[in-house]
C-alpha cells in the first residue's frame, strides 16, 4: 500500500485525508507561518518547506467580505455573513522534483445559521444543491478537499510552479 506524509496536527483533518486518499497517511506536525499573501503564494510557500510532504490550505471566499484565507480567524463571526454566497476552496501542494504541484478543489454555496456538529466553518456552509450543511453531512460532491484530493490522485495539477522557500514579506497574525 502506498504511503503519504501530510503536514497537519489536526486529527479531524488527518482522518479525513486517510479516508479520501485510501492509503496509509502519516502526519508530520510542523506549524508553518503563513505569508500575508494570496492563496497561491501561501500554498507555494508551505509546500516549499518540505520534499514529498503534502500540505493543504483552505479558504472561504464570502461575497462582499475579506475572509478568504483568513477564515480560521472569522469562525466566531460567521453569523455576520448569513445569506451571503460563498466558495469553499481547498488547495493541496507538494514539492516534487524541484517544482511545486498545486491541486485545487472548490465548491460554491452560501453561509447559513450554524447547523450540525463539525469543525471550522462546516456548520455554516451550505453547498449549492444540498439541503444540509457540511457539518450535517459531508458528501464528497460538496467537499472541496475531496475534489483537490481527486486531482492529486489523478496527478492533475491546476498549477506547477517554482518553489518559494523564503518569504521576505509579512506573515499572517491573528487580529
Amino acid at each position: 500500500m502506498a504511503k503519504l506524509t501530510i503536514n497537519t496536527g489536526n486529527a479531524d483533518k488527518l482522518e479525513e485525508f486517510r479516508k479520501l486518499l485510501n492509503m496509509e497517511v502519516v502526519s508530520r506536525v510542523e506549524d508553518l507561518p503563513e505569508p500575508e499573501a494570496d492563496a497561491i503564494t501561501i500554498i507555494r510557500y508551505k509546500a516549499s518547506q518540505f520534499e514529498e510532504v503534502l500540505v493543504d490550505d483552505t479558504s472561504l471566499d464570502i461575497e462582499g467580505a475579506q475572509v478568504g484565507i483568513n477564515v480560521k480567524w472569522y469562525i466566531e463571526h460567521m453569523k455576520d455573513f448569513v445569506g451571503k454566497k460563498a466558495n469553499f476552496i481547498c488547495m493541496l501542494g507538494i514539492h516534487r522534483r524541484g517544482k511545486i504541484h498545486i491541486f485545487r478543489g472548490d465548491v460554491p454555496g452560501k453561509i447559513v445559521e450554524a447547523r450540525g456538529k463539525g469543525f471550522g466553518f462546516n456548520p455554516y456552509f451550505l453547498p449549492e444543491g444540498s439541503h444540509k450543511t457540511l457539518a450535517e453531512e459531508m458528501q464528497n460532491q460538496y467537499n472541496a478537499r475531496y475534489h483537490a484530493v481527486q486531482a492529486f490522485l489523478k496527478n492533475k495539477a491546476s498549477m506547477v510552479c517554482e518553489p518559494l522557500k523564503i518569504w521576505k514579506g509579512h506573515f499572517q497574525s491573528k487580529g
